[in-house]
């Protein structure tokens, strides 16, 4: 299975701008169709053209879980100015990473994926959204974005569950964010899960019940 799904995902990344590096997506499958990783739905969060978001239809459809993608489909919302582990500075513009709602809805139904679009601010949408996530994938470049996902999402989540984000090398965000997520380890943090992941870090929702301080 892991096999066709990375012909498969290899056949999305040379069709569909992204913003990832393949084994990242290969990771998050993983996990999506590991038979330890607890029932429940998935939810990506920023979706840019949808190349991400058609790779986790084509496994959800396969692990037979919900998937949903949360995106304004505009781009960012604000900007942000961030530093990387190597010092070097990110800036983050108003509109970048734009992908328009029928963009990502194509590259889902290409795969013959499902998945439930929320469009919008995360402030405005997130709070709607009463599932409990198994496993997210956040790749929102701002921290404003991030901390408002956590803020809603993580108390929701099942016990066990998987939360990855992309911006492990971005040094203040993994500050602000991890300052933000007390006793919990960021694995990943600052290189990433191997040279061909590099962004990619995660959090384990623990087996006990944790709660995430509001931001408002």
């Amino acid at each position: 299975m892991l096999a066709y799904l990375a012909h498969r995902f290899q056949e999305i990344h040379e069709r569909i701008p992204c913003a990832h590096q393949l084994a990242e997506a290969e990771i998050i499958a993983s996990t999506i169709l590991h038979p330890q990783t607890p029932p429940g739905p998935v939810v990506e969060l920023g979706a840019y053209k949808g190349g991400m978001s058609a790779k986790l239809a084509l496994a959800c459809l396969i692990a037979k879980r919900e998937f949903y993608v949360c995106d304004t489909f505009s781009g960012l919302p604000r900007a942000e100015d961030h530093l990387d582990i190597r010092g070097k500075r990110k800036i983050y513009e108003p509109g970048q990473y734009a992908g328009s709602i029928a963009e990502v809805r194509a590259a889902i139904e290409s795969v013959g994926g499902i998945a439930q679009l929320l469009v919008g601010d995360f402030k405005a949408t997130l709070p709607h959204l009463t599932i409990q996530p198994a496993v997210v994938f956040m790749d929102v470049d701002l921290i404003s974005s991030a901390l408002c996902a956590l803020d809603v999402l993580w108390p929701r989540m099942v016990p066990n569950g998987i939360w990855y984000t992309h911006e492990a090398g971005v040094l203040t965000f993994v500050q602000e964010v991890s300052a933000a997520m007390p006793g919990l380890v960021l694995w990943g943090a600052g290189y990433g899960m191997g040279p061909h992941a590099a962004n990619l870090a995660y959090w384990v929702k623990p087996a006990r019940v944790t709660t995430f301080p509001s931001h408002g």
